[in-house]
């Protein structure tokens, strides 16, 4: 009876919803499922709830194919149903319900006794004194930037090298590893990082609050002190547990502003940013000769106006910081790599990036136009992590352990309580064994943060260009065979592929065009190239 019911009175409900999303049918749905058995209506919403998260699932399977019958046979059918239901918003991120990743920050609320325990904790270690009190430690990040996991104090050496001090913010210290807030961090694995906002891998109060290094707070911290020689490779490195007290939190605008010579809140740490940048120029060039292949293009900041379907997107590229970025993203490679050599002379097991493959030298060095970044793209396998210190041809490192997003990312957690435990306890927390146990469903989380990751920002590109209609876009060729054609738009950072036929005789890498984009689908995340013609 309860299944009869289910079926006929939910198909006829889901007929409703269909009518509603097809603007065929003004009724109100909340009156509707008002008017359906509690039980119905709860069944039916976490059906439909169920197949957005899982478009295969089994669960109920007969029925929903009994209930959906007659209506077009539609992937997207249960979120359309959704939306006109009132469950969900427009433009809901489904990705993050088939990731299983929880949004905001409320997930963190069942367990309160354990977060509230941390912070307790957390106070005491803010009354310690730092370990460093004399060095003016900076981290530099984007202005929005709440969660600050990595800093550094540098000064030159009389032999034309340099000390480098880092400090990173340290969850390891006292985290509960096997507990039930522990399983649920590690289940989101990584933070994620959209338009519509930002999702931390722990709880906002830790994250951005108690863990995070705020100038003038005392934090618990990793501190890695390396000797650095001229050539910006490291003699020494010898990392420490203490507690780091920033003097300044900076942002790239303001470091790049005082390395040109204006006047900023990073002025006063002018020196410091001066030797970093000849440090990062230095380190970077050494990993270009060792084989690295460095990308560089603008970042695109995606903006949204408005709410539901009244959303409107733009699309700019962010302000120019070269300088600044140079000296933040060689500090961190110098300092993964860095870990990843002390780790393996003490014996401590880490999670490695790794890239083992051969990389042909002409490839080596900083690329930066879409015809350059396509050609060396290609001979670039994807990295994996793994527990083996393999080199990362990339990067031009004999081994890379990330380690310096602790706030962030789960294996960089883990990898900071490994040294942490052999510096603390003698020996490193996991065995190598245990850790290539835990590394396929850690694996399978951060592939899964990471489809959020890539997708969602691309649907709202897509929304962009449905949004900007019938228009000519500048688009540049970078690759081509006997059947496709691959174009690229630099400034949108989107790739079309489209048959030769759309194409003239001449077409080859390189040439510039400009190119008309029609069947516009985000949801299905699908675009066509129209139609071209040359500059």
């Amino acid at each position: 009876r309860r299944r009869e019911e289910l079926v006929n009175k939910g198909s006829a409900f889901i007929r409703l919803l269909w009518e509603i999303h097809q603007k065929k049918s003004t009724q109100s749905p909340g009156r509707a499922a008002e008017s359906l058995d509690p039980d119905v209506r709860e069944r039916l919403r976490r059906t439909i709830m169920n197949r957005i998260a899982d478009p295969e699932t089994s669960e109920d399977d007969g029925l929903w194919k009994l209930m959906v019958k007659g209506l077009p046979d539609d992937p997207f059918m249960p979120l359309y149903l959704a939306q006109a239901w009132g469950l969900v918003e427009p433009h809901h991120n489904y990705w993050m319900d088939r990731a299983g990743y929880a949004p905001g920050n409320d997930w963190c609320e069942e367990h309160r006794d354990e977060l509230d325990a941390l912070l307790a904790q957390a106070a005491e270690d803010e009354r310690q004194e730092p370990t460093f009190p004399d060095r003016p430690i900076i981290s530099i990040d984007a202005p929005t930037t709440r969660d600050v996991d990595d800093a550094f104090f540098i000064e030159a050496r009389p032999d034309g090298g340099w000390n480098l001090t880092l400090a990173l913010a340290c969850p390891a210290f006292r985290w509960p590893f096997g507990g039930k807030l522990d399983k649920a961090v590690f289940n989101r694995a990584t933070s994620i990082y959209l338009p519509e906002a930002t999702h931390h891998m722990l709880p906002e109060a830790l994250g951005t609050g108690a863990y995070s290094l705020l100038a003038q707070k005392t934090r618990p911290s990793l501190l890695i002190e390396c000797t650095v020689g001229a050539d910006g490779l490291v003699a020494a490195c010898e990392p420490r547990v203490g507690y780091a007290r920033l003097a300044a939190n900076l942002c790239y605008e303001d470091c790049e502003t005082a390395l040109d010579g204006g006047e900023s809140p990073a002025s006063p740490y002018l020196e410091q940013l001066r030797q970093a940048l000849e440090l990062a120029r230095a380190h970077q060039e050494r990993r270009i000769e060792k084989g690295a292949v460095i990308i560089e293009r603008p970042d695109i900041t995606i903006n949204l106006e408005g709410a539901g379907e009244s959303i409107t997107v733009s699309l700019d590229e962010d302000p120019l910081a070269p300088k600044a970025h140079l000296l933040v993203s060689e500090l961190m490679v110098l300092t993964n790599a860095a870990l990843a050599a002390w780790a393996k002379e003490h014996g401590v097991t880490l999670l490695h990036r790794t890239q083992d493959v051969a990389i042909p030298k002409e490839f080596s060095g900083i690329w930066q136009t879409p015809l350059e970044i396509a050609r060396v793209v290609k001979a670039l396998a994807p990295a994996v992590l793994e527990t083996n210190p393999r080199p990362h041809a990339g990067l031009g490192e004999a081994m890379y352990a990330p380690s310096t997003s602790p706030l962030r990312r789960y294996p960089d957690m883990i990898n900071e309580t490994q040294i942490i435990s052999l510096l603390r306890d003698g020996k490193p927390r996991w065995s190598k064994e245990e850790l290539d146990t835990l590394l396929p469903l850690l694996n399978a989380h951060l592939d899964a943060a990471g489809q959020v990751q890539r997708f969602r920002p691309r649907y709202w590109k897509l929304l962009y260009f449905k949004q900007q209609g019938d228009r000519w876009w500048p688009a540049v060729i970078t690759d081509e065979n006997d059947a496709f054609v691959t174009v690229n738009m630099p400034k949108e950072q989107m790739i079309v592929r489209a048959r030769r036929q759309f194409f003239g005789e001449r077409t080859h890498p390189g040439q510039e065009l400009e190119i008309r984009l029609g069947k516009v689908h985000p949801l299905q995340n699908d675009f066509q190239l129209l139609e071209t013609r040359e500059i």
